[in-house]
């Protein structure tokens, strides 16, 4: 199953789209996983990451829109951002793990830019066809030496082919194009996400419009149910409980509190019913998780204890205490993972029987989301705006390490906490302190992602299964 979305680029206004035009004046763009704005804080440490690599000049004269998208680079090891912009891959942005700090990547847009510009080197590859690799500088005709890392892979007519990363001698090409002309002579307009909006409310309109009357067939064929919204307080739960009080549902909101939701959560949970006037129930699991954690082992992405007694179980509880069938709707989205990709709009849980689930915006793309929040002028949790692509668990492991670095910085005594709990675990069952440095917890089994990893921090032993939680594993549900 291929997971992922189009992004539509209007070159008469110089913005994203977020349903296919019918104008000509378009340039289409798929990319293999969700695609959403890219925020200012994270405009301005592209910037500052553009200026340390090529020079003060590089972020004028490589970015040039205000207007940015981003889309997550799968397998990557931890967090790799492609950056699009005017329909076209400007660079990647990246987190080291070797270094534990961000870094930017020349994509094709971004190094015809930096080429015109004279802000990266550059070399001339005699061959018409060739593969990723080590080459020496002697294999080049020519080669343009501006000191920078990155070097910009040329045909001999000049058309840019790839990219590769000097090491010594040597060239590591990295990226292999199609050929594209070095300059670029389109001259877009300056754009806003002022522009973007008012380019796609007619597209918002439309949107809203079908899961307005998607809601309310549900709604006619479900009278007989007792209904329900779950709400977690991130930007899909937060669009859709909009649309549910905007088509003025009568239904019971529920936040499923794990204990353990980032402080930012909870504030906008304050806020939310403050702004619309709506009350929330709230669920509660009854274990202690840290004292879990020492008995279980850390919850991991192929170990997801916590999600059984944190969320599963507790709901499972509240559903017995109803009386009649259940319609809940939630915000579950395809892009999210391959396992909602295969989900359809109404489905049941095989543990409960008893609910009908309905997601209204399975088929919405991030995108679509963000600029329905600037729309309706709703609230959000302020740390999506930092680079969080998905909000849960303030040490959910399927977050990356750059993600977890944020709550380092911003609750230092939460995940300082969250650590001598981990140091520890490790402590009792013998493990190395890269396991807790390196968030190796994060993987019980062998996973490719963990493999890579352990490379690179040179520590290849530690790619192995951890046998401190198998006799859990194969525990019922309830």
């Amino acid at each position: 199953m291929v997971l992922g979305t189009w992004v539509y680029w209007d070159l008469v206004k110089n913005v994203p789209l977020i349903l296919k035009p019918v104008d000509e004046h378009c340039e289409a763009k798929f990319v293999d996983s969700d695609v959403r704005p890219l925020f200012i804080p994270e405009v301005n440490r592209l910037k500052q990451l553009l200026a340390q690599e090529f020079g003060e000049s590089a972020p004028s004269k490589i970015v040039r829109s205000d207007v940015l998208l981003c889309s997550q680079v799968k397998n990557y090891v931890d967090d790799m951002k492609m950056i699009i912009a005017e329909g076209d891959t400007l660079c990647y942005m990246f987190f080291d793990v070797r270094t534990m700090s961000w870094r930017v990547r020349l994509g094709p847009l971004g190094a015809s830019r930096a080429i015109q510009s004279d802000l990266v080197s550059w070399c001339v590859l005699p061959w018409r066809w060739f593969r990723r690799g080590v080459f020496s500088r002697s294999d080049f005709e020519e080669f343009h030496d501006r000191g920078t890392d990155q070097v910009v892979i040329l045909s001999r007519d000049r058309k840019i082919i790839g990219l590769g990363v000097c090491v010594k001698d040597k060239v590591i090409v990295i990226k292999k194009w199609r050929p594209r002309d070095i300059s670029d002579t389109r001259e877009l307009p300056r754009s806003t996400w002022y522009d973007v909006l008012r380019s796609n409310e007619d597209n918002l309109y439309t949107l809203r419009s079908k899961v307005l009357r998607f809601i309310h067939t549900i709604v006619i064929g479900n009278r007989g149910r007792a209904m329900y919204v779950t709400f977690s307080g991130g930007k899909d739960s937060t669009v859709l409980l909009s649309l549910l009080l905007e088509y003025g549902i009568d239904a019971k909101i529920l936040f499923n509190d794990t204990k353990l939701e980032h402080p930012e959560t909870y504030g906008v949970l304050e806020h939310y019913m403050k702004k619309l006037g709506c009350e929330i129930e709230v669920i509660k699991s009854d274990i202690d998780f840290m004292s879990e954690v020492m008995r279980r082992g850390p919850p991991a992405r192929d170990y997801r204890w916590c999600t059984r007694y944190l969320k599963v179980r507790p709901t499972i509880r509240y559903w017995k205490r109803v009386s009649r069938p259940i319609l809940c709707f939630t915000g579950l989205r395809k892009l999210e993972s391959l396992s909602r990709a295969k989900l359809k709009k109404v489905f049941k849980q095989y543990e409960e029987p008893n609910v009908v689930y309905v997601a209204p915006l399975l088929d919405w793309n991030s995108l679509m989301e963000w600029l329905f929040i600037l729309w309706r002028s709703l609230p959000y949790i302020p740390l999506y705006l930092l680079g969080y692509e998905r909000i849960g668990c303030f040490m959910c492991p399927s977050c990356t390490l750059a993600e977890h670095r944020i709550v380092k910085v911003l609750h230092p005594d939460l995940w300082s906490t969250w650590e001598d709990v981990l140091r520890n675990f490790a402590q009792k069952h013998n493990l190395p302190s890269e396991w807790v440095t390196y968030e190796l917890w994060r993987w019980l089994g062998d996973a490719p992602k963990k493999r890579i990893l352990c490379r690179l921090i040179r520590r290849d032993d530690l790619a192995r299964e951890y046998s401190y939680a198998v006799e859990y594993r194969e525990e019922p549900l309830v």
